[in-house]
């Protein structure tokens, strides 16, 4: 039980816990890295995390995300990464998909590009060892992995250190499949969380269904978001229910939603998305703000245009979020977590709750409270006033009107009286939501 559990309890017909207010707009980012300092580190700005030693020479793959979530508007006032120590190596499997005379593979490792293009009458094994021979080849960023053969079906390109992450660009003509396993994220999680608890947002070094899915049960347990950040090709696949959307979807966790980017694959796309989501408050006032996590332009992603529509279809009925051009604009759609609710829901939530256990914090170290009509009308105006918040910022619908209710004293049964504890009050309230979609039927008569 948490110090604000104990003076405010609430029970949320969906959560019961959550955390301190002033963490809401921080974002975890666990890595594997190799700078000195605390085992978490605070950053306000990519500059401040370089300075640190989180270059793109020195942690190309971290530079890489923390360059993601600080390009996004707003960006996070806070990225906290935490050091590893229980990591598995990356692995990630590509399957060439376009065999034919001209096609030019331009995978990037880290930033440098291995090219290969694809000659005349050309079949799938020339063409993996091709690419092989190109990653093979690196000599800069991209040289720290390598690169293997599966007897010409598919290439495997791995961490040359086990400890050392990367990032892939130009695989839009390619399946992939991270093959990474989990090297204990949740006790990672665990140990970070105890050495500094004060964040909300968790987005993990790791982008395999394994460890995706390890994190995703610790983030569940502990009240926080997570975005989990895939470029498994069999994420749209309807036959497949194996991947890490069905997964997480199967466990139904409300607080976990999965992107999947096919055009690269740990390229910051959902850190971006997560620190965008994250950034704004879902109790303030404006009219700039999005609330829902769908419809995000992420600074710096390129949208995906080889998904069909049925795949994007499919990643949707798995409530996963893809990245693609709307009528020119690159978007997200449609944020869901894996239980089929929207980010935006259990972000506010939770702000809501804090909001309440804040005030009535506040008024119980700061007043002289009794068991009388002075103290409900007081508990009442407190609850009224984080209530009209909640309108203001149209998180609360007005129809039909909110109810806060407050017990008479002494309808309070003796117990709790004499525990000093009251008892039975109560909000009700409709959430506001957003539209994402409409129906228009037009009738043109002649």
């Amino acid at each position: 039980m948490s110090a604000l559990d104990r003076l405010l309890n609430v029970t949320v017909t969906r959560e019961t816990r959550t955390v301190s207010r002033q963490g809401f707009g921080t974002l975890l980012f666990p890595l594997s890295h190799a700078q000195p300092g605390d085992d978490v580190l605070a950053f306000s700005s990519l500059a401040e995390a370089e300075a640190a030693g989180f270059t793109a020479a020195n942690e190309p793959y971290g530079n890489r995300q923390l360059s993601s979530a600080f390009a996004q508007d707003p960006s996070p006032t806070l990225v906290k990464v935490g050091r590893r120590t229980n990591v598995a190596a990356q692995t990630v499997r590509l399957i060439p998909l376009n065999l034919n005379e001209g096609v030019v593979y331009a995978i990037g490792v880290n930033g440098e590009v291995a090219t290969y293009t694809v000659g005349a009458a050309e079949i799938l094994a020339t063409t993996v060892a091709g690419i092989v021979a190109a990653v093979t080849a690196l000599t800069g960023a991209g040289s720290d992995t390598t690169a293997t053969d599966n007897a010409g079906a598919s290439l495997n390109i791995a961490a040359g250190t086990a400890t050392k992450r990367f990032y892939l660009t130009g695989l839009e003509n390619c399946d992939v499949l991270d093959e990474s396993t989990d090297g204990g994220i949740a006790t990672d999680l665990a140990a970070l969380a105890a050495a500094d608890p004060d964040f909300y947002g968790v987005c993990i070094d790791n982008h395999g269904k394994l460890e995706l899915a390890a994190a995703a049960a610790w983030v569940e347990a502990n009240k926080k978001l997570m975005v989990a950040d895939s470029s498994d090709t069999e994420c749209a696949d309807s036959g497949v229910t194996t991947d890490i959307l069905s997964v997480l979807q199967d466990s139904a966790y409300a607080r976990t939603g999965g992107s999947v980017k096919r055009r690269d694959y740990g390229n910051g796309f959902g850190m971006g998305w997560i620190a965008q989501g994250l950034t704004e408050d879902p109790l303030a006032v404006s009219v700039n703000q999005k609330k829902t996590w769908a419809f995000r332009t992420v600074a710096g992603a390129l949208v995906d245009t080889t998904w069909s529509e049925a795949q994007k279809t499919n990643i949707n009925n798995k409530r996963g979020t893809f990245y693609a051009d709307f009528a020119g604009l690159n978007l997200t759609f449609e944020g869901q977590t894996a239980a089929g609710e929207f980010f935006d829901i259990p972000q506010f939530v939770d702000a809501f709750v804090a909001r309440f256990q804040e005030t009535f914090t506040f008024m119980f170290a700061t007043q002289a409270l009794a068991f009388d009509v002075e103290t409900q009308a007081n508990l009442a105006g407190q609850m009224e006033a984080v209530t009209i918040q909640a309108v203001a910022a149209r998180q609360i619908a007005t129809d039909p009107a909110p109810l806060n209710f407050v017990p008479d004293p002494l309808a309070v049964p003796v117990a709790d009286r004499a525990a000093r504890r009251w008892t039975g009050l109560v909000h009700e309230s409709r959430l506001s939501g957003a539209v994402h979609s409409a129906t228009l039927t037009i009738n043109l008569t002649v």
